[in-house]
């Protein structure tokens, strides 16, 4: 909303869009059916590696063509403590392979009628639900090939028979939609800082400008063109397929460094502890002239220099310890001081003294020792 917070923290902006974001088919036309996340699933190609059987169900649901609306996707059973009795008798049909969901609405008693009951065993974790992905289509296009090929395949088509088109245009589809919502977003979160344009803020203006700047509004007598004026920097492991072509929607420079697809994992590995504690020190009207504001309480002090000592020695021991509770190693305490002061009054050239702030920073690497 504009407002500064007072905890220092990095400005980010999440989306629900990645590898494993839900890929669903609605009713309309190609070019507004396919619709990516938010919801997460399991890739059919990862699913496919421990539960190999599912290839033979997809196979299947190709040749059978039942419950169109339903095909690749999975059902599995999740552990769980306590179950609701209007939900016992589903979560009965599953055992520990994964259920095809156009098996699980032929065996219930109420079919299709009984999909938000379904949804709620997703939405309590009862079950891990699975389906096609943009992890699959990459499979399915050859760029990334780390799980069972042959499943994301199966789940293209039968995708792509839905919409009428070919399964590697399909898949292509997919993966530009990824880089295309990307676009909107890094164009959003720019605009939103900038302007400070509300959200609900004229939604169908900002939607139509979108479309022409990611070559989505193909008949459309205006083109638009974005410029952003700082390079991208991308890590994690399926950057190299989504953001290039993001880079030239934005037309901008593309960084991907060495090692950036597991520079998420090595980050919360190597990422520093970081730890604040704020001290004042004000004028007091107690038996001593001022009073040091500490963590565990106060202190009265005969002068500000008298309290900035004690702080000294009492927080430095105080933050350290507190830093290797948090995990740190090599940890290094600095603190910083400021005076406030303000004018006594017109006329007069003199400040009263209202608190000096005292802020102490420990800073330290994560131990990598097992306690």
């Amino acid at each position: 909303g504009g407002w500064q917070v007072m905890i220092e923290t990095a400005d980010v902006h999440t989306v629900g869009l990645g590898g494993d974001s839900h890929v669903r088919l609605g009713d309309a036309a190609f070019e507004d059916v396919v619709t990516i996340g938010p919801r997460r699933v399991v890739p059919l190609c990862l699913l496919a590696e421990t539960h190999p059987e599912i290839v033979a169900v997809l196979r299947g649901q190709l040749s059978a063509q039942r419950y169109p609306e339903l095909v690749a996707e999975f059902l599995l059973k999740q552990d769980a403590p306590v179950i609701s009795e209007r939900l016992q008798d589903l979560v009965a049909h599953l055992d520990g392979s994964p259920m095809a969901l156009t098996a699980l609405v032929e065996r219930i008693p109420y079919g299709r009628m009984d999909l938000p009951r379904i949804e709620t065993l997703v939405t309590q974790r009862l079950a891990l639900r699975a389906g096609f992905t943009p992890t699959d289509a990459l499979h399915v296009l050859g760029v990334f090939d780390r799980w069972n090929g042959e499943a994301a395949r199966l789940g293209a088509e039968l995708m792509a028979s839905q919409v009428g088109v070919p399964v590697e245009a399909f898949c292509k589809r997919v993966v530009a939609q990824v880089s295309a919502r990307l676009t909107r977003e890094l164009t959003g979160k720019v605009l939103g800082d900038e302007c400070q344009i509300a959200a609900a803020a004229q939604p169908n203006l900002g939607t139509a400008l979108l479309d022409r700047v990611v070559g989505q509004a193909l008949d459309s007598d205006l083109d638009c063109r974005l410029t952003l004026r700082h390079p991208l920097v991308a890590v994690g492991a399926p950057v190299e397929a989504y953001l290039p072509l993001t880079a030239r929607q934005l037309h901008t420079e593309l960084i991907i460094p060495d090692y950036a697809g597991v520079a998420n994992a090595i980050g919360a590995v190597a990422g520093g502890v970081f730890l604040q504690l704020p001290v004042l020190v004000r004028p007091s009207d107690g038996k001593k002239p001022f009073r040091v504001h500490m963590p565990d309480g106060v202190h009265d002090v005969g002068s500000v220099k008298e309290g900035i000592a004690y702080a000294q020695d009492i927080v430095p021991d105080l933050l350290t310890e507190r830093a290797r509770e948090a995990g740190a190693d090599q940890i290094e305490v600095q603190m910083t001081c400021a005076n406030r002061s303000a004018p006594a009054g017109y006329g007069w050239g003199e400040d009263i003294f209202i608190e000096t702030e005292l802020t102490f920073t420990a800073v330290g690497r994560p131990s990598v020792t097992k306690r």
